[in-house]
């Protein structure tokens, strides 16, 4: 979706200028290094819902904000803005704060000064701000730039002492919101009188480097994203995400306290402190790599701690849901397994598809919930992988992403941190590794060397997208549920397993649950085309269903059959069965009324069907 800036030259329109001149602008002392020269008036405030309407005009995105969390989800709006009929819902009536989201969706980007650090940090190294429009805030000040062109800019905190930036993915609160100190936003330079100016030089340059002064490498922390809190009925999980990500950042353990304690009271209702320090704890047996403390291993503190979990803990977890109904439950791990030539990644492109269009799975399960799928290929061709990719449908304006031949080792660390910081970037619902044994050097079949594997795919899991797993089977016969390849704990790891057996009819294939946490999926029969310009699978009939079918095409010959009879003549199509499946198929049939039988007169006689 094309989204716009304020203007070209970065000039806000007359004709839709927010009137500000009502707004009541309190003295304050120019510090140096700020030119914040502007006459404040003192008249009545706006009204939230104008103000909000008035950014509206003004091609800004706005949301609304409990205090300084998002009353709604709210990602959606970093892409497009909300019209006038939500906002007036959202803001008529209520008391809710004004956020303004940054970055190109708004044509804007805004530093945040934050109180006396900040305006000694720009003091003491002559960095020079522009006239613009800024805002007073509870301790500071915003200063708003028009979003530059050529550049993508990103959020950033502490930089520079004091220095915090919003861009893409970002928001700040806006006037006339209010403080939770009681202090309100108030504008020092309105929007209607002050044009926006570009962004200084030495900011652009600032945003290109990866860390702020005093910081070993890696990811920055975001204090503003720690700091929102979340509602009841998340807190417990999401602290504890928040949590493991500080121990990954390796941020010493009591200033992820401090952090963690700080999210805790602004939740919604306020987080125990005593259970907010056992999240911590919790999240610090694991090392910076990300793998659990083995025994004997200490972590900061010197001892592992465990966090002990009530029934209102458990209570707050997540309801089940599904992306796919009820193939594929959210937070989980899935394995989908198959013999080589089983046709298992078409099958997995056909889900990757659904996901993304929301079209219904095989024209069979509803999609609950799309969005970017992420592909880790470490196997295909790159002329094949472009053709399975082009053949499943998957067109160049769906959000389809892929890690061809990365060299993607989930097993070592600075690969598995790579690995995470791509899932950070692209936000997939749903990552499909093809297959397991590319991504790893382990040994399959030693449970101690898995354990760290499937340690790693829980943790993908737990911090957003479904995990899809492409794995082989075992050579030989047996039941389905031991097919799998490998260790145990490749079993034992995963939350549903599929496989894909190949049956007497060509280019048909069942598609069947073998273990499971949830509810076994019955077996259905998929039927495979191979075309010059796509690949499609389409759903056939559960096992049930075609073998009714079939002995229904039969009894439509006339007359009475007996049971060897119809097996003989379904056996001819070349559908697979067991004769005790065949006998309750047809008695349930019959049952119902769809055919007709009845056990003949005499002792050990059979039953016989026929069509009504």
């Amino acid at each position: 979706m094309k989204r716009r800036t304020l203007s070209r030259a970065g000039q806000i329109p007359q004709d839709t200028a927010l009137d500000y001149s009502r707004f009541s602008y309190p003295a304050t002392a120019r510090p140096k290094g700020l030119n914040l020269d502007s006459t404040p008036c003192a008249e009545p405030i706006p009204s939230f819902l104008e103000a909000a309407l008035a950014f509206l005009r003004l091609s800004i995105s706005v949301i609304p904000l409990r205090g300084k969390i998002p009353a709604i989800k709210w990602e959606m709006y970093q892409e497009e803005r909300a019209g006038e009929a939500l906002i007036r819902e959202w803001f008529a009536g209520n008391s809710l704060n004004i956020g303004i989201v940054t970055g190109r969706v708004s044509g804007l980007v805004v530093l945040d000064v934050d109180g006396p650090e900040g305006v000694e940090t720009l003091s003491s190294r002559d960095l020079f701000l522009p006239l613009t429009p800024t805002a007073k805030t509870g301790k500071g000040t915003h200063f708003y730039f028009k979003y530059p062109d050529g550049h993508e800019i990103r959020n950033f905190a502490r930089k520079l002492p004091g220095l915090d930036l919003r861009g893409e993915g970002g928001y700040v609160v806006a006037p006339p919101s209010l403080h939770e100190s009681g202090v309100r936003y108030e504008w020092e330079h309105p929007p209607d009188r002050v044009p926006l100016a570009p962004a200084p030089s030495w900011l652009l340059e600032l945003c290109k480097r990866e860390n702020g002064e005093g910081q070993s490498g890696g990811p920055r922390i975001d204090p503003v994203s720690i700091l929102q809190g979340v509602p009841e009925g998340s807190r417990n999980d999401t602290l504890f995400r928040e949590a493991a990500r500080l121990r990954t950042l390796n941020l010493k353990r009591e200033e992820a306290e401090i952090l963690i304690l700080e999210m805790a009271r602004r939740c919604i209702p306020p987080f125990p402190e005593r259970e907010a320090l056992s999240v911590v704890a919790s999240a610090y047996r694991y090392p910076p790599g990300g793998r659990i403390l083995s025994d004997g291993e200490k972590g900061d503190s010197g001892r592992i701690v465990y966090q002990i979990r009530t029934v209102r803990d458990i209570e707050e977890y997540p309801d089940p849901s599904y992306l796919i109904d009820p193939v594929m439950p959210k937070d989980s791990i899935l394995a989908l397994g198959a013999w080589t030539g089983t046709a298992k990644t078409i099958i997995s492109h056909s889900i990757e598809r659904s996901v993304l269009t929301g079209e219904s799975l095989w024209d069979k399960y509803p999609v609950i919930e799309t969005g970017p799928v992420l592909l880790v290929d470490e196997e295909t061709p790159r002329g094949w992988f472009k053709e399975r990719v082009r053949k499943a449908g998957i067109k160049p304006d769906l959000p389809f992403f892929a890690l061809h031949f990365e060299e993607v080792r989930i097993d070592e660390d600075r690969h598995f941190e790579a690995l995470m910081e791509a899932i950070d970037k692209v936000k997939p619902v749903l990552l499909v590794i093809d297959p397991l044994i590319r991504v790893h050097r382990k040994k399959e079949s030693l449970p101690e060397e898995m354990a760290l594997v499937m340690a790693r795919l829980r943790k993908i899991a737990n911090n957003g997208p479904v995990v899809l797993v492409i794995h082989h089977h075992r050579k030989g016969e047996g039941p389905l549920a031991e097919k799998m390849r490998g260790s145990s704990d490749i079993l034992g790891g995963i939350d549903i397993e599929y496989s894909v057996v190949k049956t007497k009819e060509k280019d048909v294939v069942q598609f069947a649950s073998g273990k499971t946490r949830t509810a076994p999926l019955e077996p259905i029969n998929l039927k495979l085309t191979f075309g010059e310009a796509e690949n499609t699978v389409a759903f056939l009939g559960t096992e049930e269903e075609m073998i009714l079918e079939a002995a229904k095409d039969v009894l439509q010959g006339g007359g009475r059959w007996h049971y060897n009879e119809i097996k003989t003549e379904i056996e001819k199509r070349e559908i697979a069965f067991g004769m005790n499946s065949l006998r309750t198929i047809l008695i349930d049939a019959a049952a119902r009324g769809e055919i007709q039988g009845e056990r003949e007169s005499g002792r050990g006689k059979p039953w016989a069907f026929w069509m009504p």
